[in-house]
This record gives C-alpha cells, sequence and structure tokens, in this order.
C-alpha cells in the first residue's frame, strides 16, 4: 500500500521534495545546528511532517546530544549488555530502575540523565558489576530472575578472571 502524503496547507497529495534545512539545538550541556533534509511542500512551500524522516532526524540530534554531554551511548550500553549477557529489562531491575528506562534509552530516543549515564558507564568495570550483582542477591531474588542472575554472575566472573590473566601477578596482589 504507497504512503500517502498530504500537505496540510494546501492540501497536495504526493508533492514534495527534499531541501536543506538548519535545526538549532540548544538545552543543559550542549548546542549545535543540525543540517537535515527536510520534505517540503512542492505547490505551496510549506514544510512536510513525514514521521519516518523525523525519527531520523530525532536519532541523530540525540547521538549528538549524547556526545556534547558526554552521555553514554546506544551502542556502549549494548556493549554492557553483551559483555555480562544481561537483557535491557534485567539490567533495569539490577540498577533499580523501572523495567523500560534501558529501553527508551536503546530503542525510543530518550537520553539518559547524566546521573544514569556515569551509572551505567560504571557497570564497564567488572568489579562495579560484580558489586552490583552483589547487592542484588542481598535483596530477594525472584525465582524467574534466579537463571538471568547466574549468567550475568558467570559472565563477570570470566572478564575478572581474564583481567587477571592479562595483567600477571601485580594484578593479583592488588
Amino acid at each position: 500500500m504507497e504512503q500517502r502524503i498530504m500537505c496540510i496547507e494546501c492540501g497536495t497529495k504526493n508533492q514534495y521534495k527534499f531541501m536543506d534545512s538548519i535545526r538549532k539545538y540548544e538545552g543543559g550541556g550542549y548546542k549545535f545546528d543540525l543540517l537535515v533534509q527536510v520534505p517540503f511542500c512542492e505547490n505551496c512551500g510549506a514544510p512536510i511532517y513525514i514521521e519516518e524522516v523525523e525519527d531520523k532526524i530525532n536519532k541523530e540530534a540525540n547521538r549528538k546530544i549524547r556526545e556534547q554531554r558526554e552521555i553514554i551511548s546506544r551502542e556502549e550500553i549494548l556493549e554492557i549488555q553483551e559483555r555480562y549477557h544481561v537483557s535491557q529489562k534485567f539490567l533495569s531491575k539490577l540498577l533499580g530502575w523501572g523495567e523500560i528506562t534501558l529501553t527508551r534509552y536503546i530503542n525510543k530516543n530518550y537520553t539518559p540523565n547524566i546521573t544514569n549515564s556515569n551509572r551505567l558507564k560504571e557497570l564497564k568495570n567488572p568489579y562495579v558489576f560484580q558489586r552490583l550483582l552483589q547487592d542484588y542477591r542481598a535483596r530477594d531474588l525472584e525465582k524467574e530472575e534466579e537463571k538471568a542472575f547466574r549468567k550475568a554472575e558467570n559472565s563477570v566472573s570470566q572478564e575478572l578472571l581474564a583481567m587477571g590473566a592479562s595483567q600477571g601477578e601485580i594484578f593479583h596482589i592488588i
């Protein structure tokens, strides 16, 4: 089924062209201009909203905001998940966040605040992740979380062993 794009100003359908436009972004800790391609009606020249185009622009703006504010990237969050073999839901629970928080940071173009970003960045250190698991273990584990917990615990143990092997005897002494 062909998508019908209509200009809300003049009612013209499927007659638009992409033109360069500069969008300005400014907020807490970031300021930049973003050159984007936006559809404009060929009949009246009004900008036309196309959800897919706006989503792409928002993703790029979100990336630049994270970069300027030194906020953890989507890719870094995915690396943490992969490294410790944890789901978004389980990692959110470990951190004491709502189940959907990480999903929003990864899939919905939500930018973590600086506190949450720094907390996630700390998890790159397997000792910090191990401490998080220990703290979580002190709370009551739900039956369905046991498998996810053990998987993460094994992953962090392997990370620590690999670090120890690569650092040598000094590492163990310290």
